[in-house]
């Protein structure tokens, strides 16, 4: 009976703290948008750069090394990852999103990170929102 409670609370210890990589690069990610924003002249958003490490799923997967220049431009080359990351600017070039999609479990169902930065019109400045979680355990 011991084992019908502790086993599943295990597992779900084990996938939570596994989430804790997509909380860290995301805010990572965004952060160095930002500051690739501010260091332009003119300042301009990095183009767009398409999901990797390719389909999420429940095993670590090596960053490649043929990875878009744009991610290593960001600073963003990490230790084997769980999750697949992106990053979208707005087509007005306002804005952008930063997005970590994970698949812990295996079942086809995914979990969302996601941090989206807008430009301010006053400052000129990036103002990140906070992380927006979707459906964090999947």
């Amino acid at each position: 009976m011991i084992a019908a409670v502790a086993i599943p609370s295990f597992i779900s210890y084990v996938r939570r703290s596994k989430t804790s990589e997509a909380h860290a690069n995301v805010a990572l990610l965004a952060r160095a948008v930002a500051a690739a924003y501010e260091d332009a002249q003119p300042r301009a958003l990095p183009p767009a750069l398409s999901s990797m490490p390719g389909v999420p799923g429940p095993e670590r997967r090596v960053w490649p090394a043929d990875a878009e220049p744009g991610w290593a431009e960001l600073g963003f080359a990490p230790p084997p990852v769980y999750y697949a990351y992106e990053y979208q600017p707005d087509l007005d070039g306002r804005g952008f999103v930063v997005r970590a999609r994970g698949d812990l479990d295996g079942d086809g169902v995914q979990s969302t990170f996601e941090i989206r930065g807008t430009v301010d019109p006053t400052s000129g400045s990036i103002v990140l929102a906070p992380i927006t979680v979707i459906d964090e355990l999947e």
